[in-house]
């Protein structure tokens, strides 16, 4: 099987373990949107090049007035990598925050996409609700490294 055949096989499998009207399947991309809770939506493209998922999370749209704070936060998580497993932060074209992580098709089973989607709907919330509280409240990149995980992602 290859691993194109592998990765819809997976997301067929995955529908019923969450709710199959909560994924969205577009055969064009091919692309899938995974409607976690009424906040939280996962983007999953397959790179067919590399053989890989690609996830994409909505963090927010980033504050103005806290704007040089969090893209200095957003760098610097982006720049430990090879810490945290490959999950990394980047901004949209329209400037919204996103958290990224890529992942091999071969060797990932129903289970452990299943984990890994949980997870990295917890990194967003953790990373969401950072940005939205600088709105409001003093952020420096320096200890703001306490309010989100700064450690690698969990599969």
């Amino acid at each position: 099987m290859n691993d194109k055949t592998i990765a819809e096989k997976l997301f067929q499998e995955l529908g019923p373990l969450l709710d199959p009207a909560a994924i969205v399947y577009d055969e064009t991309e091919p692309l899938w949107a995974v409607v976690i809770d009424e906040t939280t939506r996962i983007d999953v493209a397959y790179d067919d090049d590399g053989g890989q998922f690609v996830f994409a999370l909505d963090l927010g749209e980033v504050p103005d007035q806290s704007a040089e704070r969090v893209h200095a936060l957003l760098l610097r998580f982006s720049g430990v990598w090879r810490e945290t497993g490959g999950l990394h932060t980047a901004l949209d074209g329209e400037g919204r925050a996103l958290l990224m992580y890529r992942h091999p098709v071969q060797g990932l089973d129903v289970q452990r996409l299943q984990t890994l989607m949980g997870n990295l709907a917890v990194h967003r919330r953790m990373w969401a609700d950072l940005i939205a509280s600088s709105e409001t409240e003093e952020l420096d990149p320096d200890t703001a490294e306490s309010a989100v995980p700064f450690t690698g992602i969990r599969v």
